[in-house]
C-alpha cells in the first residue's frame, strides 16, 4: 500500500506541474511535448501496476464527489425575454488566465448568455493579470462573437507578478445594444481590482452603475497568491490599521455612498464570501441608514431554505 501511495503521489506531481504550466499561461515547446508524453507513458504504467482495489476505491470516491456537481437548478428564467427588459447576469468564473481554461469557460458564459438573451455579465475571480496582456487582449477579445462587446476588468495593479495569473480580479461584460448606454467604466478605486463598474445612462435624469465585486471575506488564507495576502501586503505597505475584510466593507460602503448621493441607481453582482442576507457586510448594503437601502433579489427564487454555494456545502 505504500508503494502505491508513492506511485500516486508521483501522478499527482506530474499533473500539478502540468496545471501550473497552463496557469501561468505559457507556451509549450516541441521538447516540452515529448517530455510531457513521457511522464504521460509513465504514469499509464504506474496506474496498471495498482492494485486494483485501490483503483475501485479511488474510482468510487472520484465518482461521489462528482455527484455532488449534479444538484438540481434553483428557480427558473424564460429564455424569452419580454420586451423593454434588460438582463444581467453573473458568473463565479474563478480564473480564466490560461488558454485551456479560459476557451472552455468563455464557451460556457458565451451559451448562457446566447440562450437567455443577456445584456451584461459580472465576472469574480477572473484571475488575469492584465499588465502582462498587450491592450488589445481585454475581457471582450476574449469572445469570439458576432455581435458587438465592451468590457471593464480591475486586478491588483499594485503587483505585477511574471506571468498572466494573478488571483482576484472582477470584469464586466456588455453586449450589443446596451452598449450605447455604456458612458462611462472604472474599478476599485485602490487599484486592488475589488470591484468594476459600467454607468447605464439614457436620459441625463436617470442614471444606473452596475457593479461587479468580488469580496475577500474573513477567512485568512495562507499562501503568497491569495487574494488575502495581497491585499493584506497593500494595508501594510500603505500603514493602514485595518484587514482585507474591514477595508472593503469600509470602502464600497463609501464609495457606494457617493454614488447613491450623485443621483445612481444600484445594480450591485458580488461574490460576498457570506450569507447575502445575514452577513455582516450583506446587511449593511440593506441598511437605510446607510443612505443605501439595497434589495437583495436572488433569495426570491430560494422556495423556503438557501441553497448551498459550493459543492462542500
Amino acid at each position: 500500500m505504500g508503494n502505491s501511495n508513492k506511485k500516486i503521489d508521483r501522478i499527482k506531481e506530474i499533473i500539478e506541474r502540468h496545471l501550473q504550466q497552463m496557469k501561468k499561461g505559457l507556451g509549450v515547446t516541441a521538447e516540452e511535448a515529448v517530455k510531457w508524453a513521457a511522464e504521460l507513458k509513465e504514469a499509464r504504467d504506474t496506474i496498471r501496476s495498482i492494485p486494483p482495489d485501490l483503483i475501485t476505491l479511488e474510482t468510487e470516491q472520484v465518482k461521489k464527489r462528482l455527484r455532488k456537481y449534479c444538484g438540481p437548478s434553483l428557480g427558473s428564467l424564460s429564455t424569452e425575454k419580454p420586451d423593454g427588459y434588460r438582463r444581467f447576469m453573473m458568473t463565479q468564473i474563478n480564473n480564466i488566465s490560461s488558454k485551456l481554461s479560459r476557451e472552455v469557460k468563455i464557451e460556457q458564459s458565451s451559451r448562457l448568455i446566447n440562450r437567455y438573451d443577456v445584456d451584461m455579465q459580472a465576472f469574480q475571480e477572473v484571475g488575469v493579470n492584465w499588465a502582462q496582456l498587450p491592450p488589445s487582449e481585454t475581457l471582450a477579445s476574449f469572445f469570439d462573437a458576432e455581435v458587438e462587446l465592451r468590457s471593464v476588468t480591475g486586478h491588483n495593479k499594485h503587483e505585477n507578478p511574471p506571468s498572466r495569473h494573478q488571483r482576484g480580479g472582477t470584469g464586466l461584460l456588455a453586449v450589443n445594444e446596451l452598449i450605447e448606454y455604456c458612458h462611462k467604466s472604472g474599478s476599485d478605486f485602490r487599484g486592488l481590482g475589488r470591484w468594476s463598474w459600467f454607468t447605464l445612462q439614457g436620459s441625463p435624469t436617470h442614471r444606473t452603475r452596475v457593479i461587479s465585486a468580488y469580496h475577500v471575506g474573513t477567512a485568512r488564507p495562507q499562501g503568497d497568491k491569495r487574494v488575502y495576502q495581497q491585499q493584506l501586503r497593500y494595508i501594510w505597505n500603505n500603514g493602514l490599521d485595518t484587514t482585507p475584510y474591514d477595508l472593503f466593507c469600509t470602502d464600497l460602503l463609501a464609495q457606494l455612498g457617493i454614488w447613491v448621493n450623485q443621483g445612481d441607481r444600484i445594480i450591485l453582482m458580488m461574490d460576498a464570501n457570506e450569507h447575502v442576507l445575514d452577513g455582516h457586510f450583506t446587511r449593511q448594503l440593506r441598511h437605510r441608514l446607510n443612505g443605501l437601502d439595497l434589495e437583495e433579489i436572488s433569495h426570491k427564487a430560494w422556495r423556503g431554505g438557501q441553497p448551498n454555494t459550493h459543492i462542500d456545502g
